[in-house]
């Protein structure tokens, strides 16, 4: 067998090699509770929240109406946030996370309302109710955003 096959230059242009040490937090091994405490941290550094203005709600066991974390914005309005430490999330999750916010008493007292997560969002019909839950909401007068596995490390990297 003739080997000189192996003296032909490839015929894909690669280009330089990646080199990335990428940064991430080990969220996956977070348990619940320091996974809020970490989105507590990151509402007062990235939203600029002082430390007397938002806190956990309640305590394990208590019914906390959809939210784990809220933040007082503006008189009688807030940013509340939604902390699910998941290794994966569906539609289901997802809609069962805006349900509960939805019925529970912080609704109507929102300003923007945060979905946290320790999963990706890397699912198309995932992503899609995301969009017309987001919609529904922005006709109503609040805000939407998410913050999974992608965005929570990005923001932490580049903050």
């Amino acid at each position: 067998m003739s080997l000189e096959y192996l003296k032909i230059a490839p015929s894909t242009n690669y280009g330089p090699p990646i080199i990335s040490n990428e940064i991430s937090l080990p969220l996956e091994k977070m348990s619940w509770e320091d996974f809020e405490k970490l989105c507590l941290r990151m509402v007062e550094f990235v939203e600029g929240f002082d430390r007397t203005d938002c806190e956990i709600f309640g305590r394990k066991g208590q019914k906390q109406d959809g939210i784990d974390i809220y933040a007082l914005c503006v008189k009688d309005k807030y940013y509340t946030f939604q902390c699910k430490k998941y290794e994966s999330i569906s539609t289901s999750d997802l809609n069962k996370i805006f349900s509960e916010f939805q019925d529970g008493e912080w609704y109507c007292k929102t300003e923007k309302f945060f979905v946290c997560t320790s999963a990706d969002f890397n699912d198309v019909h995932l992503q899609r109710r995301y969009e017309e839950l987001r919609t529904a909401y922005t006709k109503n007068g609040i805000q939407v955003e998410k913050w999974d596995y992608s965005a929570i490390n990005r923001i932490l990297v580049t903050s």
